[in-house]
């Protein structure tokens, strides 16, 4: 069964998406714009894709300073 949700501010889509990290699901997250997907699994990885590295980045540092743990080259 797919549902989608949307966020009608930065405030609503915040508590969308730590609600959907909580409950460690499978699902996507794409802001619009749309520098990157974030797409969050029942195994508790988060995959972050972007079409460039600068976007990549600008989604990863944030994760970065949080010390969050970096999985290289996982592949699925």
């Amino acid at each position: 069964m797919t549902t989608s949700h949307t966020g009608d501010d930065a405030i609503e889509t915040a508590a969308l998406l730590r609600a959907a990290l909580a409950d460690w699901v499978d699902f996507a997250f794409i802001p619009t714009p749309k520098p990157f997907v974030l797409y969050g699994d029942h195994d508790e990885f988060t995959t972050i894709l972007a079409h460039t590295r600068s976007n990549l980045h600008r989604a990863t540092a944030p994760l970065d300073h949080a010390k969050f743990k970096r999985v290289d080259e996982y592949e699925w």
